[in-house]
């Protein structure tokens, strides 16, 4: 009965049939030939992992294109296609609970420190607007305990950050205060430009107010 072929040899076999080139690759030791093999593939993930991402921004502009009125005036995705545009949003990592009243022991703001991006994760300062709310989803009914609305003009006033990272700094007061430490929070992004809309969620900690301390900040984000 003969022996079974491994893996890795029959893998070597196949591309040495499509040609010398391929044989080339594995003459040596084994052990180099995994290696190299393994750094293609990965190369090869990582290729199409772009390509999706850029195929995702792709989609989300054009559905943004087409819901334009006709009488707005606008690039056609082929030129929206040249210009560095948004391609997802990424939470600061000093999102979290806040204190706007200092004299409190517990937080009674969030924080939320969130940056668009382009097509290779690099940060981009983009006009639009955001969608925020936070849940607090650890007792026996999910309680939502804000919701924040930011204009495109509002926005474009929070921009900043320190010498670690930049992005839009939303200071969202709690409408009611937590009980519970984790929130999820939930933030959604409308590019000026292509219209395109980008959702990201993230669960942080956040200092709940003691017993009986239940009156939320008078402040708002407008």
């Amino acid at each position: 009965m003969p022996r079974p072929v491994p893996l890795l040899q029959l893998i070597v076999s196949i591309i040495c049939f499509m040609g010398t080139g391929g044989c080339a690759l594995f003459q040596g030791n084994p052990n180099q030939a995994n290696i190299a093999l393994r750094k293609q593939v990965q190369k090869l993930q990582s290729e199409v992992a772009a390509l999706e991402t850029q195929h995702d921004a792709d989609q989300r502009a054009l559905a943004a294109w087409q819901r334009r009125s006709p009488s707005l005036p606008t690039l056609p995705p082929d030129r929206l296609a040249k210009l560095f545009t948004v391609h997802g949003i990424t939470f600061g990592r000093l999102t979290g609970g806040a204190r706007l009243d200092v004299h409190k022991p517990y937080d009674d703001a969030l924080k939320v420190y969130v940056t668009p991006t382009d097509n290779t994760g690099q940060t981009l300062k983009a006009a639009g607007s955001f969608v925020v709310e936070a849940f607090d989803l650890n007792g026996a009914q999910p309680i939502r305990v804000g919701h924040w609305d930011f204009t495109d003009e509002q926005a474009l006033q929070l921009w900043g950050g320190s010498f670690l990272e930049n992005g839009f700094v939303l200071t969202c007061p709690f409408e009611k205060p937590p009980e519970h430490s984790d929130l999820t929070v939930k933030v959604q992004f409308t590019d000026e430009l292509t219209l395109a809309v980008f959702n990201a969620q993230i669960v942080v900690k956040v200092t709940v107010p003691p017993a009986g301390a239940t009156q939320p900040s008078a402040m708002t984000s407008k």
